[in-house]
């Protein structure tokens, strides 16, 4: 059952999706970056949002997950929590299967 907390969001999420559905601008920058602490929690956060990602780092020690169908929204995680400092570049653990990596990421500058 989801706590008062998680509904409070999902209805400030709703009334976001109105506005960006009414819009007469583009919005194309990300603006809203749902930030993520566990590698399950970006996970589902990913798999909810559907379609595909750019994968990129973020400019906080973080990695973030652009969506291309909606390119205003990101998932965010510590670069931390799924990498490991190997110097000076990172080896990051996947966060997704092979399978839904190649699936719906494409690696920034790509």
């Amino acid at each position: 059952m989801p706590n008062e907390t998680n509904l409070a969001n999902a209805e400030k999420l709703l009334a976001l999706a109105k506005v960006y559905r009414d819009a007469t601008v583009t919005l194309t920058d990300p603006y809203l970056t749902i930030m993520t602490w566990t590698k399950v929690d970006c996970a589902k956060w990913i798999r909810a949002i559907g379609g595909r990602f750019v994968k990129k780092e973020g400019p906080v020690n973080d990695i973030r997950f652009v969506s291309s169908r909606i390119p205003c929204i990101e998932v965010a995680i510590p670069r931390n929590i799924i990498c490991r400092r190997l110097n000076p570049e990172y080896e990051c653990e996947p966060l997704l299967s092979p399978e839904e990596e190649a699936e719906i990421l494409t690696e920034a500058g790509a």
